[in-house]
């Protein structure tokens, strides 16, 4: 079995204290009310008691003291004659003193000559008029006849009614604290209901403000306190809250319609801008094709004149510039071809085709082209293209 490890005792107050502070602000307000409750109520309990057995016990003195100086000359003639009747008959007029347990008269060699109750039995004078012990309060009174003899008074009053007297105003201080208590509890629960209430309202309120609910009505603001002042400022805050919402709602809804504005003005001018750039694009597309036919046209001519020579009877260096001039026109054809494809591509209907090449051919043709600008200045153009290339 695990044995639970003893906590200081410094510790568990601490961690005490700590859940209090973490409590709810009523159950704070409740303890701290029982709390100062319970110590008046002890204070005021060991106050009233300590001054009752005070008052008690200084009753008591005063009343020993009075007695024994009334008997210490009453009992002059007993000391003289040792009348022990007399002192009898003086020590029952005092019998119905219920605190007095006890009285005697001694000889000056300290024989008893009469007494009752709790006494020594034989008494030696202590010098001191008073003294007591944690029973009884006793007064000592020395003893002298007219005639000399000397003898001593002893008297002894019971601290039974301090006792009493205590007891009963323990009794008195604890009905008295049970009903402070019990008025600072329902003090306490009244207090903390109106405190509590109030603050849970502002709570409640700023916890929906933190939601983003800023519609929330004005609190009441029912009394001048601190708690009133809150309540004041936090109304405050709700409509310079509400007033800035507005004036961010209309400011955004102002900024808003400024840029959607501008948005579609600046889209127009994009359109119109892209609807210029399509006819410009399209005028150049038009402008290509139309002059890649009109010069097709008159090449188509030339090309077809080439044929014909180069089917008459000419001679070798002729034939060969015929043949020059015909694979430049067919170079030219190309390029106009190209051209098209660009005004193709800029219309997106452009298609790209596989188609077989000889690059011995091509390399073959570009010199040939360049050979005669080689011959007239004096050059000689040699071009080998290596049969592997495919």
């Amino acid at each position: 079995m695990r044995q639970r490890a003893d906590i200081p005792r410094g510790d568990q107050i601490m961690t005490t204290a700590t859940r209090l502070r973490g409590s709810p602000l009523r159950t704070q307000l409740i303890v701290a009310f029982t709390a100062i409750s319970m110590m008046a109520t002890a204070i005021c309990t060991i106050t009233l008691t300590s001054l009752a057995a005070q008052r008690t016990q200084t009753t008591l003195r005063e009343r020993s003291i009075r007695i024994a100086a009334r008997l210490q000359v009453q009992l002059q003639s007993v000391v003289a004659s040792g009348d022990r009747l007399a002192a009898r008959e003086l020590f029952d007029a005092y019998a119905g003193d219920r605190e007095l347990d006890g009285i005697a008269v001694y000889a000056d060699n300290g024989d008893l000559i009469e007494g009752r109750g709790m006494r020594p039995q034989q008494f030696r004078s202590t010098g001191t008029p008073f003294a007591s012990d944690s029973n009884h309060v006793i007064a000592v009174a020395d003893i002298t006849s007219r005639e000399g003899q000397k003898g001593r008074l002893y008297t002894s009053y019971s601290t039974k009614l301090i006792d009493a007297t205590q007891h009963r105003d323990s009794w008195i201080a604890a009905g008295i604290g049970t009903g402070v208590m019990a008025f600072s509890l329902l003090l306490a629960l009244q207090i903390s209901r109106r405190i509590t209430r109030r603050l849970v309202s502002i709570a409640n309120a700023a916890g929906r403000m933190a939601a983003g609910d800023l519609s929330i009505p004005p609190l009441e603001e029912r009394a001048n306190d601190e708690i009133g002042a809150l309540t004041r400022a936090f109304n405050t805050m709700v409509s310079e809250l509400n007033r800035l919402s507005m004036e961010h709602e209309r400011l955004v809804t102002t900024e808003r319609a400024r840029l959607e504005a501008l948005v579609s003005e600046r889209t127009q001018d994009l359109e119109q801008s892209r609807e210029k750039a399509r006819r410009a694009t399209q005028a150049k597309s038009d402008f290509l094709a139309s002059m890649s036919h009109e010069i097709r046209t008159p090449m188509n001519g030339i090309i077809g004149t080439l044929d014909v020579l180069n089917q008459s009877s000419l001679l070798g260096p002729q034939l060969e510039l015929v043949n020059l001039i015909r694979e430049s026109a067919d170079s030219l054809l190309t390029i106009i071809d190209d051209i098209l494809d660009f005004s193709k591509i800029e219309a997106g209907r452009l298609d790209i085709e596989r188609l077989p090449l000889s690059v011995a051919q091509v390399v073959e043709k570009s010199c040939n082209l360049i050979n005669r600008l080689a011959e007239r200045k004096g050059g000689i153009l040699t071009v080998f293209a290596d049969p592997t290339i495919p």
